[in-house]
């Protein structure tokens, strides 16, 4: 059966290309913010998350802290572009407070997909 994989991104675009590049090989959803991401885990169970850190409504940090507390097996990889303070910042944070990994925008998805494999091929089912 396929993983599945929930993308948390306020930008359509990283949603369109990730969707499309990881639907190859894994089931996708979409959330646009850390509210439906959290509305969604309510109603389904995924592998693996790729959020990014800044979003409105429920920004990816506190976004993070709520699902590792609630869903503590589920694998989260944080990504940023920066944002005023610049990425390296909000990830060293992110990967603190319980991201499995981060990624900094941009990147190449041969290195995303790198990550998640390492992340999914070590977890137990």
């Amino acid at each position: 059966m396929l993983k599945k994989i929930l993308i948390v991104d306020d930008e359509k675009q990283i949603n369109n290309i990730l969707s499309r590049y990881l639907r190859k090989n894994y089931q996708v959803s979409i959330s646009e913010n850390g509210l439906q991401a959290l509305s969604l885990l309510k109603k389904e169970t995924f592998n693996l998350i790729i959020m990014d850190v800044i979003m409105p409504e429920k920004e990816g940090i506190e976004t993070l802290i709520e699902i590792k507390n609630t869903y503590p097996n589920i694998k989260i990889i944080m990504m940023s572009g920066g944002g005023k303070i610049g990425p390296q910042s909000y990830l060293k944070i992110a990967k603190a407070v319980g991201a499995d990994e981060v990624i900094e925008k941009p990147f190449e998805l041969s290195d995303l997909h790198n990550i998640i494999k390492k992340l999914l091929d070590n977890a137990v089912e």
